[in-house]
């Protein structure tokens, strides 16, 4: 079982790469990129383990796998008339991504809007908003349904961002000085998985629907009473997303080895694809633009948890396809002005 599980999870990266390809040879980015930016996924081993243990189990690789497809479906559709048979194929390729992955689903509602003012007559428009909530009503409802049979409660996709927020917000990460200890304390005390009350304590609440609803409330009623404090740690966790702190190695563990070499190439990642992306929406074909948004829009939520290796994964190969596309770009500009001096200088 856990080698067709790894097989499974090494086939989805290879999807993920692949459809990330696809999406950035249609924008237009140039091959040495797209073939460096490869490279670079397949070599550097910076989510070995995500990619290889964790994603047999977590949703990070199929989530990833689903919004490369959906971005090329959108990217490669953008910029002729949208028939009825592309408006259902995208309407139920996004009802599929906000499924797996809810921060993907906001970026690709993006994306959705963004295409059908640019490619779908106007009078078309209410017609394909129909559509897409019918997507979303077949693909969400065996699973609502399942969860009131189950769970008494209409789960429409996840239920524990109650519990998310309470460890993402809480006095001691204000006033730590040692944030990996704070954090693992904090998992410790009030996560069902671990042994530190949290499930007896969600046996008490009247089962995890509730007992996250009641962390929800709890967490809630401090970020009310705490607006400064709410914001310093939105902050903080929207910039650890990019540039994920130290301690994000030994989260849980104190195990890993060369994780300072992994930290520096992690934050050259999202140095250089911010820049990259900032240029592609400047400067390059419009439909950059949905590959940022499936960025920009993707990280804002991870503002209201407390970010992990595994959350920043979902647009770690986004960024390194921007960050090799600015870099062949910049480099090609460079080496035609050198040829162009020399040959202006030669007698």
């Amino acid at each position: 079982a856990d080698d067709v599980l790894t097989i499974w999870s090494l086939l989805l990266i290879g999807v993920s790469i692949w459809f990330f390809d696809l999406s950035f040879k249609v924008m237009g980015s140039p091959p040495l990129a797209r073939v460096a930016a490869i490279a670079f996924l397949c070599i550097a081993p910076l989510n070995y383990s995500l990619e290889v243990v964790w994603f047999r189990v977590w949703d990070g690789g199929l989530a990833v796998a689903a919004a490369s497809v959906f971005l090329y479906l959108v990217v490669s559709a953008d910029g002729r008339p949208a028939g009825w048979s592309r408006i259902v194929a995208l309407a139920f390729a996004l009802a599929v991504l906000f499924f797996i992955q809810p921060n993907f689903g906001v970026a690709g509602i993006v994306c959705a809007a963004v295409f059908m003012v640019r490619n779908v007559a106007p009078r078309r428009w209410l017609g394909t908003m129909a559509t897409a909530l019918l997507a979303a009503a077949v693909v969400f409802a065996p699973w609502t349904i399942r969860n009131i049979t189950q769970m008494g409660s209409p789960i429409i996709l996840r239920s524990n961002f109650g519990l998310e927020m309470a460890l993402a917000f809480y006095p001691e990460a204000v006033t730590t000085s040692d944030q990996r200890q704070a954090y693992f304390s904090r998992h410790q005390a009030i996560h069902p998985y671990e042994n530190g009350g949290g499930y007896e304590a969600m046996q008490r609440a009247g089962g995890e629907v509730l007992y996250a609803k009641q962390l929800g409330a709890t967490t809630g009623a401090w970020m009310a009473a705490h607006p400064a404090e709410t914001v310093r740690l939105a902050g903080r966790h929207l910039v650890q997303t990019l540039f994920p702190p130290r301690w994000y190695w030994t989260m849980f563990s104190s195990s890993g080895t060369g994780n300072g070499g992994k930290q520096a190439l992690n934050w050259l990642v999202s140095g250089l694809g911010l820049i990259g992306l900032a240029y592609a929406v400047v400067r390059l074909d419009f439909r950059y633009r949905y590959a940022a948004i499936m960025v920009v829009v993707t990280v804002l939520p991870f503002m209201l948890v407390q970010p992990t290796l595994r959350y920043r994964y979902l647009v770690f190969a986004l960024l390194l396809f921007f960050a090799a596309d600015v870099i062949v770009r910049y480099g090609a500009a460079i080496t035609a002005r050198w040829s162009k001096r020399s040959a202006s200088a030669a007698p």
